[in-house]
């Protein structure tokens, strides 16, 4: 059997949800309509709807552009022998004049752009006495009011536009409007006090309720039946229909909804929580690595000033004895490399002063993010109550999301210990340049002692004579 994949445009009828009532509740409402009659319907998509008229018509035939789906028709209802599946558009309809008594076409008319094309055929294909019942979002309703727009829907109309269409191709019509709640109800528009209806249970027969039913609701969608007279229509015998949710479907697709939504919001809080703790651990490096920064500053000037003590004593040194000259060059070699240490040491203080800046962006765009997902929760928690397709998908994109920013703040932990860890080998390697000053003054004073006494050795004889 071919597998048909759920896309948003065809209905399956495992979908769970309002999706469900909507579309099942229709063809158990053209039951009526069907008993004993040849009945067409168009775009028939998987096929259950044409099998449950199937179990009252003379014969049924499904059509639907899908080629896919009419092979998974033919092969799940294969038994029913009162019922075939042919692929066709229904702009052309492949059957003679007056072939069918019943034509029903539910969720079609706004798919399509040849609607003028598809009516007239439909119109040609019924016979004289022959009933169309077809059903149209209310685009009012639909995506007026719910500000939502159907991706696949290509042409939906308003109810006049809709009026004037159907009214160019049969002179007779019954309005009917359905609403969706925790049941599906269709109710005839103005009916009268005394008119009954039906409540029905899927897989049961339908049970007679006196009475009207009374929906202040504007429709969601439109389901009309139109003919070339008004004796057919009177087959519409009954002012509302009632589809019951018996497994509470609707209501546990809700709850596992409203659950998920509860579960992303105690998700965000925890990391707006875990952001704020891991930017006030990030302050707090920072501040401990300028007081680091400014304690290597100060002793980096203690080292100038013992670099420029040791520059005095080599102009005394100069000044006392020409031979000391070449230690001197060296000493001044010595301090060359040691302002170049001392240049590198300030190169590296501007990097870790640019490392903690580009530390403090990420951490303004963390923050960024948190809002940006505390938007996309509340327009989840909308969504939820709209369309429960649309808020699976938007709860996929808000996990991504998260996944996203425990990524980056991981990525931003990793950040700071680098940070940490090269500022240690900063101080570090000064640590090592100040021994070797320290070194090299210890020699340099060892050999200034050593020249002291040789010229005192020397000037002794002649003080003697």
């Amino acid at each position: 059997m071919t597998d048909l994949v759920f896309t948003g445009e065809r209905f399956l009828p495992d979908c769970p949800g309002e999706i469900w009532l909507e579309h099942w509740h229709r063809y158990h409402f053209a039951t009526a309509l069907a008993r004993d009659r040849r009945v067409l319907d168009v775009a028939s998509g998987e096929g259950y709807g044409s099998a449950l008229l199937a179990r009252t018509a003379r014969a049924v035939v499904g059509l639907d552009a899908a080629l896919d789906a009419v092979a998974h028709a033919q092969l799940a209802y294969a038994d029913r022998r009162n019922l075939r599946f042919i692929g066709g558009d229904c702009a052309r309809l492949p059957f003679p004049d007056a072939a069918f008594d019943l034509v029903v076409s539910f969720e079609t008319i706004e798919h399509i752009r040849t609607q003028r094309e598809f009516l007239a055929e439909v119109r040609r294909v019924l016979a004289p006495d022959g009933v169309l019942l077809l059903s149209s979002p209310n685009k009012a309703e639909y995506t007026d009011r719910r500000g939502y727009a159907n991706p696949f829907h290509v042409a939906e109309l308003y109810r006049e536009e809709l009026h004037s269409l159907l009214d160019e191709f049969f002179p007779h019509s019954a309005w009917y409007g359905q609403s969706i709640g925790f049941c599906s109800t269709i109710a005839l528009e103005g009916a009268a006090a005394d008119a009954g209806g039906e409540l029905v249970k899927p897989g049961l027969a339908a049970q007679s309720t006196p009475g009207p039913i009374e929906n202040p609701k504007e429709p969601l969608y439109y389901l009309v039946g139109c003919a070339l007279s008004p004796v057919p229509l009177r087959a519409l015998d009954k002012s509302f229909s009632v589809l019951g949710d018996p497994a509470d479907a609707v209501y546990r697709d809700y709850q596992d909804t409203y659950r998920k939504f509860v579960a992303a919001s105690e998700a965000v809080a925890i990391f707006r929580e875990r952001a704020t703790t891991h930017g006030a651990e990030l302050d707090q490096a920072r501040r401990a690595a300028q007081v680091s920064l400014d304690a290597a500053q100060v002793s980096l000037d203690s080292t100038v000033a013992r670099l420029a003590a040791v520059e005095g004593e080599r102009d005394r040194a100069l000044s006392e004895s020409g031979a000391s000259r070449s230690a001197l060059a060296a000493l001044q070699s010595g301090f060359d490399v040691l302002q170049g240490k001392h240049a590198a040491l300030q190169a590296k203080q501007q990097a870790t002063s640019e490392e903690t800046t580009r530390l403090q962006t990420q951490l303004a765009d963390l923050r960024s993010l948190t809002a940006n997902l505390g938007a996309a929760s509340h327009a989840a928690q909308q969504s939820a109550l709209r369309l429960t397709a649309a808020l699976h998908e938007a709860n996929a994109r808000y996990q991504a999301a998260l996944d996203a920013a425990h990524r980056a703040h991981e990525q931003l932990a990793v950040t700071a210990d680098q940070a940490e860890q090269r500022h240690r080998d900063a101080l570090a390697a000064l640590s090592a340049d100040v021994e070797g000053l320290r070194q090299a003054a210890v020699l340099q004073q060892a050999e200034l002692d050593r020249r002291a006494q040789w010229r005192w050795r020397l000037r002794w004889p002649r003080g003697r004579g």
